[in-house]
């Protein structure tokens, strides 16, 4: 199926490559570093020996280990030393904690155990081997529709079951759609990192304007409005977007550029860029990126099922949300957000 850009209003608002797709390939492991050196740093708890740093972050690292109780290997996730003593770091990294504690479901990385190390919290998670979507796409480029909504489909499976724990994600992009072997499909997706998640009943005091990717926030997130569960409906449909046709509907010089788009651009059909793409398909990506939440799937379950439909694995057709927004603008519900609105997109005038 050919890329195929066609003119329309949204010219300005997306970015050019020149970089062509690389070729598809298979998975491959992410290359580690260098052996953990003194024992006393690295065994945790008297049980877990980290053996390779496999991934870092701003506020942790994750390290391939050994159990020595089971004798399986795990990934463990802990702050880093210069942060802890950074009480708002704590709290976010206890905050993801909480929230992937209420979890147990297949496309979801699944916690195994918690502590605290030489005053620095760890995560134990069971170890996913595979690499992110994120890295997926770098190599293969944009993905073929049925490829494309197999993923999504899984992910929209795992965040369905978030939501119901009362958990919702806010920062779902390719980097934290973690891609897995599955019997009867090329791969399976788990997600990962709820560091940034927002938990049912619990307060917590993340500033929401910083809860996300840029790229892939709602506009809700962008005028630090308390988001809901369709703010992840959002970022798959930013997701779904991008795997489709290996760019995304908003981009900018800037954040700000970027956030203003996200409040008052309307998103482009992924069939401006994808050739012969079945209508269904857009009609999924376009519902999930409506600006008003309102306007949206009401549910992920919702969004997973019209999924399955354009996949042929359930009766019928995609509904989409009947109802069409008198305009698709984001229209803020605090004087603090109409003014934030307000300057960002006067900034790009």
């Amino acid at each position: 199926m050919a890329l195929c850009r066609r003119p329309g209003p949204w010219d300005d608002m997306m970015p050019t490559t020149s970089e062509a797709p690389r070729p598809r390939g298979t998975l491959s492991a992410r290359p580690l570093s260098t052996p953990m050196s003194r024992k006393s740093e690295r065994v945790i708890a008297g049980r877990y020996d980290l053996v390779r740093v496999i991934g870092k972050g701003g506020m942790a690292s994750v390290f391939l280990a050994d159990d020595a109780e089971t004798g399986r290997q795990v990934a463990v996730k802990l702050l880093h030393a210069h942060l802890a003593a950074d009480l708002d770091v704590r709290e976010r990294f206890a905050n993801e904690i909480r929230a992937i504690r209420r979890i147990d479901h297949p496309n979801v990385v699944r916690a195994l155990d918690d502590g605290d190390h030489q005053h620095r919290p760890y995560l134990v998670l069971e170890l996913v081997d595979g690499e992110s979507m994120a890295s997926y796409l770098r190599r293969s480029g944009p993905l073929p529709p049925d490829e494309a909504l197999s993923l999504t489909r899984h992910a929209a499976r795992g965040l369905a079951a978030m939501h119901a724990a009362g958990v919702v994600h806010r920062d779902v992009t390719p980097g934290n759609l973690l891609l897995v072997h599955v019997a009867g499909e090329p791969y399976a997706i788990k997600i990962s990192d709820l560091g940034l998640a927002s938990i049912a009943g619990h307060t917590d005091d993340l500033d929401s304007t910083l809860a996300g990717t840029t790229s892939y926030m709602a506009p809700e997130l962008v005028v630090g409005e308390e988001p809901d569960h369709r703010a992840d409906v959002y970022a798959l449909g930013m997701v779904m977007f991008f795997a489709l046709t290996g760019e995304l509907p908003f981009t900018g010089r800037s954040p700000a550029e970027v956030y203003a788009h996200q409040l008052v651009s309307p998103a482009p059909p992924p069939s401006w860029l994808v050739d012969d793409l079945d209508p269904n398909i857009d009609r999924i990506v376009l519902t999930a990126l409506r600006k008003d939440p309102a306007y949206r799937y009401a549910t992920m379950n919702a969004m997973f099922q019209d999924i399955e439909r354009a996949l042929k694995l359930r009766a019928g057709t995609p509904n989409g949300v009947a109802a069409t927004p008198p305009s698709d603008r984001y229209h803020p519900k605090t004087e603090e957000g109409r003014q934030l609105l307000e300057r960002l997109v006067a900034a790009q005038a």
